[in-house]
């Protein structure tokens, strides 16, 4: 059996390429980024409304993921969205009153949300059995629901409904903090 001496540069790339492909995941983990958490504030009013299933709210956002994902991180694109979630959705109302114009008037809130390149809306958060109290904001719990394809875009429409349980009398003016964050691979 005849033994061969190995160069100093063959070994060390031997090795390398060991380490390379037996640590794949290592690597590959090297290449990801995680999109810090943001927060889109959006204005919108609720109108008057009778009790029962309505549409309580349509609004669109526009928001431009590619440039945002590459002011955090200069070699990622929106091309580069390995996940992307909803992580939080709060609703709060200035003009609400103790007399029915409330959160309280709803016995269950959804947010549904679609894209400038995927029309079909998704439900994103969603209350049930809504307590009849006085509140002057809602915290709507959020779905684990995938939205990369849908972060691929520059334009978001959230649509907001619920059941009414009592009529409101007034507009109620509202501010929606919608948080999300994602995960960015090359």
């Amino acid at each position: 059996m005849k033994i061969t001496k190995l160069s100093t540069v063959s070994l060390i790339a031997l090795l390398t390429l060991g380490m390379l492909t037996s640590s794949c995941d290592s690597v590959k983990d090297i290449l990801k980024f995680n999109l810090p958490e943001q927060t889109i504030e959006v204005e919108f009013d609720i109108p008057p409304t009778n009790t029962g299933d309505k549409q309580l709210a349509d609004f669109n956002i526009r928001l431009d993921m590619d440039s945002l994902i590459k002011a955090n991180a200069s070699n990622f694109s929106a091309n580069n969205i390995q996940t992307a979630r909803i992580t939080g959705i709060r609703v709060e109302a200035s003009n609400t009153d103790e007399n029915g114009d409330h959160f309280g008037a709803l016995q269950s809130a959804k947010a549904q949300l679609s894209s400038n390149n995927i029309s079909e809306l998704v439900t994103v958060a969603e209350l049930g059995n809504n307590p009849e109290t006085y509140a002057a904001s809602l915290i709507i719990p959020v779905k684990d629901v995938e939205l990369k394809d849908y972060f691929k875009a520059t334009t978001f429409t959230y649509v907001f409904s619920g059941y009414v349980r009592t009529q409101l009398k007034t507009t109620l003016h509202c501010k929606a903090y919608i948080k999300f964050d994602g995960k960015l691979t090359l």
